[in-house]
């Protein structure tokens, strides 16, 4: 018999005021370490359990992180818990307010110590709630809704002009160049799964989380960079302020974990204001936003939980080893997860092509960095993240390589 059984565990990650923050050269050329914290990070660990099979979902608000740290920070979480690695996701919300947690060529020793001491101690942290998350058995339903709003817009600004020549201006702050009109694709679609806990007579409140009554999942694909380069001082970002949000509005016993969308071209609606209520402002229209959606929500039906990774293995010549493609599926919901940043366009194909009647892409998962565009953008155009692309040695067909498996998997275990 299929049933669903979730635990629930999270933990405080705010780095010290001697890291740096990740998202920007610009500060960390004047300059290591941060102001102070505007609000505390957070790692989130849900464990999802049906018959034999165990997933775990780590979110964790966190800029980026390598490929190394990232398959350490799993092999570790598997060793805990003895959920295989493939089963275990780590996904970023990418912050651009959290601590640096990769060493650049310019750092001396004591930061690339602090660096490391940091990752250490993350580690430890992520492991202990993953642990702790997997001794908690509620038994649970799933439910899915979706929040359609506008929350971003695509900043990269295409012309032609009249000889046929493209090229991009980058918009990374509406409000300072009221003269343009976004012109490219944003996905306004923000997918949400709510796991609820039911009655069980046969739950044990001593390895139970006091009050932990349903977790909200909601992926949204919009580039977290309400503070902006200007900023110094830690924050969550948008994601953070949605989250609080969503858990006070649901009331006691709620969880809310973020999965940032694909939205490598897409920035927040007040992107780069370096102004706390902006943060506010996004977040809670986003957090209302869901709840409101949530009236909405649909259960979906439950028969069974599995997991598939396929990597894509990269040239000597590429600065990345590999790109990771993980499928989670929950009943008859899916998290397709990704590493580095991927335009926005992927995930409106992935959706629109997933058989399952709820998808969420968690880009920036697993570790690895980078931006992958599209084929025509990598082909035919300029700008930040094509050059980005270029430096990193990625192919302009690698997005659509991506997109194929991870729509070939999905589909296989829909099916299945």
């Amino acid at each position: 018999m299929n049933e669903l059984f979730f635990g629930y565990c999270d933990t405080v990650i705010t780095p010290p005021d001697t890291m740096g923050l990740a998202g920007y050269a610009y500060r960390i050329n004047h300059g290591f370490g941060n102001s102070g914290v505007l609000d505390n990070l957070y790692a989130r660990a849900l464990s999802l359990k049906s018959n034999d099979v165990n997933l775990i979902v780590i979110t964790m608000d966190i800029c980026l992180i390598s490929e190394e740290t990232g398959d350490m920070i799993r092999k570790k979480v598997a060793e805990k818990t003895g959920v295989p690695i493939e089963n275990i996701m780590l996904s970023l919300s990418h912050t651009h307010s959290g601590p640096v947690t990769t060493k650049g060529n310019n750092y001396n020793t004591e930061i690339s110590h602090e660096i490391d001491a940091y990752i250490d101690c993350l580690t430890d942290k992520l492991v202990t709630i993953s642990s702790q998350a997997c001794s908690i058995k509620h038994k649970g339903k799933i439910y899915a809704s979706t929040f359609t709003a506008v929350m971003g817009y695509n900043r990269r600004y295409t012309t032609v002009d009249a000889n046929g020549n493209k090229s991009v201006k980058m918009l990374f702050n509406l409000w300072q160049n009221k003269m343009y009109s976004p012109n490219e694709s944003i996905d306004p679609h923000i997918p949400i799964l709510m796991i609820e806990r039911v009655d069980d007579n046969n739950f044990d409140p001593y390895l139970s989380a006091v009050g932990t009554e349903r977790v909200v999942l909601f992926n949204v694909p919009v580039h977290p960079v309400v503070m902006g380069q200007q900023n110094r001082y830690v924050s969550s970002d948008y994601p953070g302020a949605a989250r609080k949000c969503i858990e006070e509005i649901l009331g006691d016993g709620t969880k809310a974990m973020f999965l940032l969308g694909a939205c490598g071209n897409v920035n927040s609606l007040l992107a780069c204001q370096c102004n706390p209520k902006a943060i506010d402002v996004v977040g809670k229209a986003i957090g209302y936003g869901i709840c409101a959606s949530l009236s909405l929500r649909k259960e979906l039906i439950f028969d069974g939980l599995k997991a598939v990774t396929e990597n894509i293995e990269l040239q000597d010549s590429v600065k990345a080893k590999k790109i990771i493609t993980q499928v989670f599926k929950i009943g008859k919901a899916a998290i397709a997860a990704v590493s580095c940043e991927c335009f926005t366009e992927l995930g409106i194909r992935i959706r629109n092509e997933s058989q399952f009647d709820q998808t969420l892409v968690a880009t920036n998962s697993n570790g690895g960095y980078g931006y992958i565009p599209t084929r025509e953008t990598l082909m035919s155009y300029n700008g930040y993240e094509v050059d980005s692309a270029r430096r990193m040695g990625f192919d302009e067909n690698l997005l659509d390589r991506m997109g194929d498996i991870i729509i070939k998997n999905l589909n296989c275990l829909a099916e299945g």
